[in-house]
């Protein structure tokens, strides 16, 4: 608890820093705090740029964790949820739809975006991408992913 209290804390320290260096939108890509920033922001509880935010980015169990994936126990507690198959894309996105989230940012590639990883696994099939991806615009929403196009050629 006095982690996730500190990382608030530096989230909003730095949107106002932000705000004072003239910035007056940012979009963030994948964080738990992103949301409640940006209701806190409108609201005007707190100063801060526009924020545009997907908040935590849809991943499976083992995707887009690099070779050494952080024990499930852990990630659940830590704000981690999982989509595993398409009823759980589907139920995710809308999750996230509800939270208040801008965007989808979808982890489509398992640990295969960096130099120390150039081979990409996608983590998911084609039919969860699909389902969510048909599922956000009905809502009005972007969908977000990034794959290596190595895999496609």
């Amino acid at each position: 608890m006095i982690e996730k209290t500190r990382k608030t804390i530096r989230v909003y320290a730095d949107a106002y820093s932000m705000l004072n260096m003239g910035y007056t939108a940012a979009r963030d890509c994948g964080s738990n705090l992103s949301i409640g920033l940006k209701r806190a922001i409108n609201e005007g509880s707190v100063p801060g740029p526009r924020i545009v935010t997907s908040g935590m980015f849809i991943h499976n169990t083992y995707g887009h964790v690099g070779p050494n994936p952080i024990p499930l126990d852990i990630a659940n507690t830590i704000g981690h949820k999982y989509a595993d198959g398409v009823d759980e894309c589907l139920k995710t996105v809308r999750s996230r739809m509800r939270e208040g989230a801008d965007f989808i940012k979808i982890a489509s590639g398992l640990f295969g975006e960096s130099r120390k990883f150039p081979k990409c696994m996608p983590s998911y099939s084609f039919e969860e991408i699909k389902a969510i991806t048909d599922v956000a615009p009905d809502r009005r929403l972007a969908c977000m992913y990034r794959i290596s196009i190595k895999i496609l050629l």
